[in-house]
């Protein structure tokens, strides 16, 4: 493939997508991570600014922390 994009189509379906051993690996410090920058959720709005702009230096990652009202909505959105 040539991105880092992986869309689940019928020919590549999400259980072949490697997703859960790199979670795992980070978790369990054994997979060391080096982001060019990482963004608060308050801060969406620069990283999708800097992602558009095509500024970035490598991989990026934001934070939503627990007790963000974006967490606490998307939480209660996936409750049964």
């Amino acid at each position: 493939m040539g991105s880092a994009f992986v869309y689940v189509t019928p020919e590549y379906p999400l259980a072949d997508i490697p997703i859960q051993r790199p979670v795992d690996l980070a978790g369990f410090c054994e997979l060391r991570v080096a982001p060019s920058r990482v963004f608060d959720f308050d801060e969406i709005r620069e990283a999708h600014r800097v992602l558009d702009a095509q500024s970035a230096s490598g991989k990026m990652g934001v934070v939503v922390r627990p007790d963000h009202a974006a967490c606490r909505t998307a939480t209660q959105a996936l409750a049964p």
